[in-house]
């Protein structure tokens, strides 16, 4: 490797290392020189595709009050599938999880009969569920 190619890739490994998925290699040089540039470019790809769609499910979760959002990144393979799928379960869940809680509470506001809580939860979302359970079955509903 010559050092051209050897320092645009230690470039770019330190732009990846400081949050940096912008970055790119060219695809230039040796057959070997061009097949890296554009294995560190798919990573770059990836990675930057990634964190753009986490941080877009996260900020519509987390900021603006908006569930049923999933991240969809095009060719990612392995952990990267399993890291965007475990993240896609979570944001499922909490939508589910909330939508019931919001159903329920808006039924029971109406005057409709109570009816407990369903969704799947454990954990602090459990404890909700079952404190908001013991709210709305053993009150009275509001009438308007």
């Amino acid at each position: 490797m010559n050092s051209n190619f050897e320092s645009s890739l230690l470039d770019v490994l330190r732009a990846i290392d400081a949050g940096d998925f912008t970055c790119a290699m060219e695809e230039t040089g040796t057959e070997e020189q061009r097949q890296i540039a554009s294995v560190v470019n798919g990573i770059v790809m990836r990675l930057n595709g990634l964190s753009s769609e986490i941080r877009r499910i996260s900020r519509e979760i987390g900021t603006f009050g908006t569930f049923g959002g999933q991240s969809e990144v095009y060719g990612l393979e392995g952990g990267w599938k399993d890291l965007e799928s475990d993240f896609n379960s979570m944001a499922t869940n909490l939508t589910v999880q909330l939508r019931d809680f919001a159903n329920v509470t808006r039924e029971a506001l109406s005057g409709k009969p109570a009816r407990p809580a369903s969704a799947p939860s454990r954990g602090e979302t459990r404890q909700l569920k079952e404190q908001l359970n013991q709210i709305l079955l053993g009150a009275e509903p509001v009438r308007a």
